[in-house]
């Protein structure tokens, strides 16, 4: 069970802490509040570093884009930073259950 979360930028969150988490959590707020957000950072953590995690998220956004005649789908992953800060030439790696960008 989570005690705490912690989720630095991830989608709207630059950096956001959630604690004194329960075995039930109830989650509200406004559309567009990151109530979704917050539970994809749960699920990639607790996904044991797999991609095919997050590409499942990306895919549930509609975040891909499909390139040339083959149909071979692109995933937008500038969307998962907050302020959708991904430079050109940046590489993406899960390490210990966090998503990092090297710039």
């Amino acid at each position: 069970m989570l005690e705490n979360v912690h989720i630095t930028n991830f989608r709207l969150f630059k950096d956001f802490s959630i604690g004194d988490l329960a075995r039930v959590n109830l989650i509200v707020g406004k559309n567009n509040a990151g109530k979704s957000s917050l539970l994809e950072a749960v699920f990639l953590l607790v996904s044991q570093d797999s991609f095919d995690v997050l590409f499942q998220i990306l895919e549930m956004r509609g975040e891909i884009s499909f390139v040339g005649s083959s149909r071979r789908r692109a995933y937008e992953v500038a969307h998962i930073f907050s302020g959708h800060a991904l430079q050109d030439g940046a590489s993406i790696r899960l390490v210990n259950w966090k998503i990092l960008c090297a710039f």
